[in-house]
């Protein structure tokens, strides 16, 4: 699975640091804060699915879908977080809404899945996550291995960072009460989308 790769590979790198960390900080460590932007999902074409199997999904105020060309994608507002460049560029964008998937059964009941609040763990140990049963569970795996950059941009005078080419696929966190609350069988490491992060980088 991705995720796994995902992280062993900082695993490694952590090993690799372990002395460095014991080196007091200097001004070589870059770390930025991060504020306002946004993070775009688009959808893999696997989340047509949910739709055909009478499961859709909804956005979670200010979160919004969009399913016109370049196709569908989900969008969440980033309103804060933490990067840093050095020794391995890795960090957390804080994002705002989420997703409901919904189930009409037999009857008037209607069953649904929700999960707010997502966290975006670019190559952390949280990975990423939201809150499901009101608790912060890991949803998604990534693999930022291939074809993942980060690099600073300049947006009307004002500099964001951009990560882009992040996969995602279901975490078992993510399927284990998903498929409790549904009664389906949604395996992990089945694709969520690709994501772009954008957020201004605060002085």
């Amino acid at each position: 699975m991705r995720r796994s790769r995902t992280r062993v590979v900082l695993i490694a790198a952590l090993a690799t640091l372990g002395l460095a960390a014991l080196v007091p900080a200097t001004a070589t460590a870059a770390t930025h804060k991060l504020g306002p932007g946004k993070a775009v999902i688009a959808l893999d074409p696997f989340v047509a699915t949910f739709i055909s199997a009478g499961y859709p999904f909804y956005p979670l105020g200010p979160a919004s879908i969009a399913f016109d060309a370049p196709g569908p994608r989900v969008a969440l507002p980033v309103t804060g977080g933490v990067w840093s460049s050095t020794p391995m560029p890795h960090g957390t964008f804080f994002l705002k809404g989420g997703l409901v998937w919904v189930h009409y059964a037999s009857g008037p009941v209607l069953q649904t899945f929700t999960a707010p609040a997502w966290r975006a763990g670019i190559l952390t140990l949280a990975g990423w996550t939201a809150l499901i049963n009101g608790a912060r569970t890991d949803i998604f795996g990534e693999s930022v291995e291939a074809g993942h950059y980060s690099a600073v941009v300049t947006i009307h005078g004002h500099k964001y960072l951009k990560v882009s080419n992040v996969s995602l696929d279901y975490s078992t966190d993510f399927t284990t009460p998903y498929n409790t609350a549904f009664g389906t069988t949604l395996s992990p490491g089945e694709p969520f989308g690709v994501a772009t992060l954008l957020a201004r980088l605060k002085k």
